[in-house]
């Protein structure tokens, strides 16, 4: 099995954090180097990575980018040719997981392989119904992937939450970028890749949890962001986003669920996320971004962009 690398952003690991890294060193195959890219944490989740091995490098928040700090923290790696990009709050759902990951890369010959990603128990219904719809349990061909690109851009659905790359291929991948991104660089990179003819793969076999769910705020800011990205790098994009919702193209089926009050309050907390989404986003269109400040205070508390 080709060596691999796992990559991991984070700020503040919370309830979660050592239960995502354990499960990075239960897989079926030996991670050989696992990086630790810590912007600014105040509480423990420096020495909790350093318990489970982790290489730990602390990265400032003023030079936070959610693409090229990623891409840096692959060259740090020295004896691995696969890049796994993780984020915190993911946790791998079997023991083989990264291995299915490697092999779908590896023998399709991708630039980029993403895996499934689930929403935890406590998410609203339709979120994790649209999860369901953006990663479902069969492998998507290249146009059911371009087909989901225009709307994972508004809804915060990133796919470097778990994502593979070679890392020979991941290091020559700058050319055609912004020196600065300032969000939705997951898009951007598939985006490039899709329209130069180069393989973009879904592993539906290889799976996370995601074991927290953004507030509503926190999908808020994030859809903002999306929505300014995509005003200052459309010309970069080959799709057009459609201007308001056009989720029908990704049908977010609801099963037939009793008609209970906890039903229809669970129902009207989902309503509200994805209209956070959908108002953060063209709000977002609508703002001068500012990409020297890669945080924003709120009772003291660094909100870091780019790490859902």
């Amino acid at each position: 099995m080709t060596s691999i690398a796992v990559v991991i952003p984070v700020h503040n690991g919370g309830e979660t954090w050592s239960h995502t890294l354990s499960s990075v060193q239960e897989q079926s195959v030996k991670v050989k180097e696992l990086i630790v890219l810590d912007i600014e944490s105040t509480d423990s989740t420096s020495s909790v990575a350093e318990n489970h091995f982790a290489k730990v490098i602390p990265i400032f928040a003023k030079d936070w980018d959610p693409w090229h700090t990623r891409q840096w923290g692959a060259s740090q790696t020295k004896e691995s040719e696969i890049i796994v990009y993780l984020s915190q709050n993911c946790i791998l759902e079997s023991n083989y997981a990264l291995e299915e990951l490697a092999e779908t890369l590896v023998s399709k010959n991708s630039y980029m392989v993403y895996g499934r990603q689930k929403c935890d128990r406590n998410a609203p219904t339709n979120l994790s119904n649209l999860y369901r719809d953006f990663f479902p349990a069969h492998n998507c061909t290249k146009e059911e992937i371009a087909k989901r690109l225009p709307i994972a851009m508004k809804f915060c659905i990133y796919y470097h939450a778990f994502a593979a790359y070679s890392k020979q291929k991941l290091l020559r991948l700058n050319s055609s970028l912004p020196n600065r991104i300032f969000a939705a660089e997951d898009l951007l990179i598939m985006d490039n890749l899709i329209r130069e003819r180069k393989s973009v793969s879904y592993c539906a076999k290889a799976a996370v949890i995601r074991a927290t769910t953004p507030s509503i705020k926190q999908y808020f800011l994030h859809s903002m962001d999306r929505g300014t990205a995509y005003s200052k790098e459309k010309n970069l994009l080959s799709f057009k986003d459609g201007g308001l919702c056009t989720t029908k193209d990704i049908s977010c089926r609801e099963k037939n669920y009793p008609q209970s009050r906890e039903h229809f309050k669970e129902k009207i907390r989902g309503i509200i996320y994805r209209a956070s989404c959908e108002i953060g986003y063209q709000m977002g269109k609508r703002r001068r971004p500012n990409t020297e400040n890669w945080t924003t205070e709120k009772h003291g508390e660094p909100l870091i962009r780019g790490l859902v």
